[in-house]
């Protein structure tokens, strides 16, 4: 029942044997979400999805849209007169249901972004550009149930009004990433994005990621995807050796509390406005990084680690970029971990602490989280460097906090003590 303008595909995801495509344009901008099984060798529509407000134009239910097994969330930032929701479908013997509803009364275009994995989902909202900074909304569904969804609130973040906090949202296992592209950190909309750590609906503190070479207008945090422990996170505006919106992509490896330095990839023959890193998706050691803006000569479907639609070259056709083992390792033995423990003056180890890593000239290198225990541990920071390494926390004041080191070799035991209250 497709039609003119419907935008199909706008979304996809695949889980196993399951993918959807979204038509958010589809009946005047009510929006649709199509399903579809293999069979066999052969894909085969399942359902169709619509939202509950399917005859009212405008709402755009499915803007974003997330998959994971037999749950699938539909984001629809228009609907509700631009405040938006997001709604929740599980899958019963091929028949899915809406389970839940969310939205937000204080807020505008919430469902710009949605991620959801196992019992826990997260919708990004933008908000208005003049009035709000952007959230990101974590949901939780009681284990063992269907339908008990429940909210948990917006993830605590604290950026200037117009972030546009929210853009971009990942949520894996145990980590949930919210992409600020537009918060202004080294320059005008230099961006940013957050990492929060969970488990069991318990969250600590975002860790704010930013790029050490940041600049105006790179819209860090614009994408991003995260499996298995590799996050990549796209600044598809970013000036490349004088090209305004080249573009790049940055690879980290959290660990399940830290974040190392990152690694940065463009595209060597890159051009103005390809905006490399405008789309991304990865599955541990594979990754494709989208550039819609590319300049494509034909050299048919496949070209080394570049893919492009197989027809004759043209300005902005496209291309996507597929990066094997070799691009998304760990760096070398020229890096090693900087770990710890964060302790009361019992002795009791403290979690939820962010340990931050600066250089000698002040920049940011690496972020890291002390787990429940009180445990910390940043990986990949480069040797024969010195590295002033603080403690945070809003509930305690640390004994030779910050602490300036000399890294030769791997530092096991930088441990920070809390002061007795």
């Amino acid at each position: 029942d497709g039609g003119l303008g419907d935008h199909f595909g706008q979304g996809v995801r695949i889980s196993g044997d399951t993918i959807v495509a979204s038509a958010p344009s589809h009946n005047s901008q009510a929006g649709a979400v199509y399903v579809f099984v293999k069979i066999g060798a052969v894909w085969t529509q399942q359902n169709k999805i619509v939202s509950p407000s399917y005859n009212i134009p405008n709402g755009y239910f499915g803007y974003s849209i997330d998959l994971d097994q037999d749950e699938i969330v539909v984001g629809a930032p228009y609907a509700n007169e631009n405040r938006g929701e997001a709604y929740n479908f599980h899958r019963d013997n091929g028949v899915w249901t809406r389970v839940a509803t969310f939205g937000a009364s204080d807020t505008f275009f919430y469902g710009t972004s949605v991620s959801i994995s196992g019992d826990y989902s997260v919708v990004g909202m933008v908000g208005a550009q003049n009035t709000d900074s952007g959230k990101a909304y974590l949901h939780e569904r009681t284990y063992g149930t269907v339908d008990d969804w429940h909210s948990l609130g917006p993830l605590s973040i604290t950026a200037p009004i117009g972030s546009y906090c929210g853009q971009a949202v990942s949520i894996s296992y145990e980590s949930i990433i919210v992409g600020c592209p537009r918060e202004p950190v080294n320059g005008i909309s230099s961006g940013t994005a957050y990492y929060f750590y969970h488990f069991a609906g318990n969250i600590g503190p975002g860790v704010r990621i930013v790029p050490p070479d940041a600049a105006n207008d790179d819209y860090f945090g614009s994408s991003l995807s995260e499996k298995n422990n590799v996050l990549v996170i796209g600044a598809n505006s970013k000036t490349i050796n004088g090209n305004y919106g080249q573009g790049a992509a940055y690879i980290y490896y959290p660990s399940q509390y830290s974040l190392g330095p990152p690694i940065e990839l463009i595209d060597p023959n890159g051009q103005a406005y390809d905006n490399f890193g405008f789309s991304m998706a990865v599955d541990g050691s594979q990754m494709i990084i989208g550039s819609y803006g590319k300049d494509v000569t034909p050299y048919g479907f496949r070209q080394s680690n570049r893919i492009a639609a197989p027809t004759t070259a043209g300005q902005d056709r496209g291309a996507m970029f597929t990066y094997e083992n070799q691009y998304v390792a760990s760096p070398t033995a020229a890096h090693v971990p900087i770990r710890g423990r964060i302790l009361n003056a019992s002795g009791n180890g403290i979690g939820g602490v962010v340990i931050e890593i600066r250089d000698e000239n002040g920049h940011i290198v690496a972020n890291g989280l002390s787990n429940p225990f009180g445990y910390y541990g940043v990986e990949n920071i480069e040797v024969g460097n010195s590295y002033l390494v603080t403690a945070s926390s809003k509930r305690f004041v640390f004994t030779n906090n910050p602490r300036l080191v000399s890294l030769n070799d791997e530092l096991l035991d930088l441990d920070f003590v809390a002061e007795s209250p």
